[in-house]
């Protein structure tokens, strides 16, 4: 659990993605940045990685991070009470969700804090 399968799975860092023996369809090489080798972020993608992660992950699920998301503005004033910007956590106080393909995922602080970083990476949960 915790576990960031964007990093792991890549292709730099592991070849488990690739795994044809997996129950699921694989990561191919036309699925990796070539210059970074970290799978693209694209709905496909993030499809194969989130099937990947239901066969891998302790708990069989997975979550995208918490780093953005709709957050009261910093610092608060009487002019931003109410509103919400989209960014990235400034406050202890920033709580919230963002849906994405299809799943609800919590976004902010105590979502980074518990190593949920980057709302484009897909995590064990």
């Amino acid at each position: 659990a915790g576990a960031n399968l964007s990093v792991y799975m890549n292709r730099f860092v592991s070849n488990e993605g690739t795994n044809t023996e997996l129950d699921v369809s694989p990561l191919v090489e036309a699925d990796f940045n070539e210059q970074s080798g970290e799978p693209l972020v694209t709905t496909t993608v993030n499809a194969k990685l989130a099937a990947i992660g239901r066969e891998v992950c302790e708990n069989g699920t997975t979550r995208q991070g918490g780093a953005f998301g709709e957050f009261a503005p910093e610092p608060a004033s009487n002019l931003s009470q109410g509103t919400s910007v989209y960014g990235i956590v400034d406050s202890s106080s920033d709580n919230g969700t963002n849906s994405n393909g299809g799943g609800t995922s919590e976004v902010g602080y105590n979502s980074f804090i518990q190593g949920f970083r980057w709302n484009h990476h897909l995590y064990c949960q």
